[in-house]
């Protein structure tokens, strides 16, 4: 592994790899889980854990998982993450050992072979372009986590950190904890964003973590602003607690 993210020769053939093989396996996989969702619920993700597991693997990026004990793998769950990279999905889908659903924009959905694969994984569309439709998107995804076998992961800070600073929370997501009813995880992604930073297709080889903080229950009982408040402090605090900072 490349320690701290290096630049070397060794380092740059790696990352041009990597990019060639996102490209590629985005779109045999894509198709894969198209046609695996005819037959079947489950194969779809378990195509898209795989395809998270090897673009880590091809990248060089080493993910550390810390907190696991505190989720139970057959419950469900709203997970709040902050977000750095676009290797925070692929880190996720590739460590967490439950079916995980993700709020994606509605013009996500238009990509070709990439849209209708997340819509085959069953990933929640939500259109922005007016209150009143994003409202309805969270409504539907309320009733997908009531029926269905899966938890959400939501990112609060609705774009990625350049510094790995924590950022405002937008509140809104935080009435699909408050509707639903489902415990409340933070959950900390650490250093992706020095694998994949933002603006860039090269992943850089190194050690990304995951650490999982202790589940907020019931937060029908709080109000949103304070569910909000006690999530932002708990999501700093993991943070803060993972050390990253000393292995940067």
């Amino acid at each position: 592994m490349e320690s701290n993210f290096s630049f070397t020769p060794f380092a740059v053939a790696r990352r041009l790899l990597s990019l060639f093989w996102a490209v590629v396996s985005t779109s045999i996989y894509g198709i894969a889980v198209i046609v695996s969702r005819f037959f079947s619920i489950q194969m779809p993700r378990r195509i898209s854990r795989i395809w998270a597991r090897q673009l880590l693997a091809v990248g060089g990026v080493h993910s550390r998982v810390r907190g696991l004990e505190k989720i139970d793998a057959s419950g469900k769950y709203i997970f709040v993450s902050n977000h750095q990279s676009l290797l925070d999905i692929p880190c996720m889908l590739a460590n967490m050992p439950l079916p995980l659903t993700f709020i994606a924009k509605k013009e996500l959905f238009s990509v070709p072979i990439f849209g209708r694969g997340i819509k085959s994984l069953g990933h929640v569309c939500i259109d922005r372009s007016s209150p009143r439709k994003a409202r309805e998107s969270f409504t539907l995804a309320v009733e997908r986590l009531q029926k269905e076998d899966i938890s959400l992961v939501i990112f609060p800070e609705g774009t990625r950190s350049v510094t790995g600073e924590l950022g405002d929370f937008h509140r809104g997501s935080f009435t699909l904890a408050v509707e639903s009813g489902l415990p409340v995880v933070p959950i900390a992604v650490v250093d992706t964003r020095k694998a994949l930073p933002k603006n860039s297709m090269m992943i850089r080889s190194g050690e990304v973590a995951l650490v999982i903080g202790d589940p907020i229950e019931n937060p029908k009982a709080l109000d949103k602003n304070a569910l909000v408040e006690k999530t932002r402090v708990a999501l700093a605090g993991l943070v803060g607690e993972s050390g990253r900072p000393q292995m940067a």
